[in-house]
């Protein structure tokens, strides 16, 4: 008999749709942006979670960022960090932020901002928006 299961038992769902960032490998000394989605339809039952594939060791002068924007008319905002580290360390695989954006009707259009100063594509990150259960 065949398993037709292609997700892993007691995680959420996820969609095509449902991805800032999907298996993208972290910046080489710049910064990437993710596709823009609406975040404010369903009155903050919305949390954003990024996870890394692998640990990321970062030297003496290394910094990451990791910031939440919000489109106001042509220009992009930042509206939280969600992850900013410098220096010697590592950064655990794994869960690296969660967030809740507070509805808004003004700040409908969002995405996520990746800064390196250092090559830290070996590890990718994956930003998914994920549905809160109903209280």
């Amino acid at each position: 008999m065949s398993n037709t299961l292609n997700g892993i038992v007691g995680e959420s769902a996820h969609f095509a749709g449902d991805y800032l960032f999907r298996d993208a490998a972290l910046p080489n000394n710049e910064t990437i942006y993710s596709e823009e989605h609406t975040l404010n339809n369903t009155l903050g039952r919305l949390q954003l979670t990024g996870t890394l594939d692998q640990s990321l060791t970062m030297a003496a002068g290394n910094t990451l960022t990791v910031e939440l924007q919000y489109k106001d008319g042509t220009n992009w905002h930042t509206l939280h960090t969600l992850l900013s580290r410098s220096g010697t360390g590592t950064i655990s695989v794994g869960t690296i932020f969660e967030y809740i954006p507070a509805p808004s009707e003004t700040r409908r259009d969002h995405r996520i901002q990746v800064t390196s100063n250092f090559d830290a594509s070996a590890v990718k990150l994956t930003a998914v928006i994920e549905t809160l259960p109903l209280g």
